[in-house]
């Protein structure tokens, strides 16, 4: 539904403003850094200022509440879907703009002139000219508005969570779901039931042990094969037996005790799943930055 309503809306929105930019784009370069400013902000930056503006106590609930209208969710509710659309359009059209404008300025200006001659309409130089000669930037706008959209989940996931409204649950939301990850990839299994193994990677589940007995239920019923990745972790200097973290230091990655600060190797024990099997202490910069990489999908 995302993909349905944002990519049209962009791309219709896009051409519209580089057709009107056109004759300024060839002379003011500038032009097009401005235009480029939305689309280099930080994930951060748009984070905050949506939560600024569409939170509960956000600028926008704040003026309908003076005007003496009723406030609403934004982000939890419906609404959420207008809001993604809305920060999807404000982030990338610039961005488009610009990959539409490089395919209009080519268009010989000659074409136009002897349209003109013989008596064209805007509409008709529009139709016979313009979009005849448009079709390679539109498809290169299209597939980067795609590859844009998906990046859109992470701002999508900062704003509403691992479980959000029902209207800007995206693809990497599912994937991300224990339960529908399984449910998932259980059709597959069936298909080489002694070389396909599904996963679950968690973080340290002793506090939460009725969430790994429902995962264990959930594989018994729907799935042949599955397994959970934990944490099965020891520091040695203070006793500390859940997830020893993984974090920067002088440009290199290392282990750290989150309780006592622990950083010697020889005096922790971590344990974690790599390349199908559960392998101990310690690996490489490449697969360490991959274990801290992990997605988790409780």
């Amino acid at each position: 539904k995302f993909l349905l309503v944002s990519i049209p809306l962009i791309l219709v929105i896009s051409f519209a403003i580089a057709l009107l930019l056109k004759e300024r784009a060839k002379k003011h370069e500038i032009l097009k850094s401005v235009l480029l400013m939305h689309y280099i902000l930080p994930v951060a930056g748009t984070v905050l200022l949506v939560e600024l503006l569409f939170a509960q106590a956000g600028l926008i609930n704040r003026g309908l509440y003076t005007l003496g209208l009723p406030i609403a969710d934004w982000l939890h509710s419906e609404y959420a879907f207008g809001v993604a659309v809305a920060l999807y359009l404000w982030k990338n059209t610039g961005y488009s703009v610009i990959l539409l404008l490089s395919g209009l300025i080519t268009i010989p200006e000659d074409h136009y002139a002897a349209a003109e001659l013989d008596g064209a309409t805007g509409w008709q130089k529009l139709r016979d000219i313009t979009i005849p000669q448009m079709w390679y930037s539109v498809f290169f706008t299209t597939v980067f508005s795609l590859i844009n959209a998906f990046k859109c989940f992470r701002e999508i996931f900062l704003i509403g969570g691992t479980h959000p409204d029902t209207s800007i649950s995206m693809l990497q939301h599912f994937i991300n779901n224990a339960f529908d990850k399984l449910k998932f990839e259980a059709q597959f299994q069936h298909l080489s039931p002694g070389g396909a193994i599904s996963y679950v990677e968690v973080p340290n589940m002793q506090q939460n042990l009725e969430a790994v007995l429902q995962v264990m239920r959930f594989i018994y019923d729907n799935i042949i094969y599955a397994e959970l990745n934990t944490k099965s972790d020891y520091c040695q200097v203070c006793g500390w037996d859940g997830e020893i973290e993984i974090v920067e230091q002088d440009g290199k990655l290392i282990w750290r005790c989150p309780k006592c600060g622990n950083t010697d190797q020889d005096k922790m024990n971590v344990a974690r799943r790599t390349c199908g099997y559960i392998g101990t202490q310690f690996w490489n910069q490449g697969r360490t930055q991959e274990i801290k990489e992990r997605v988790l999908h409780l």
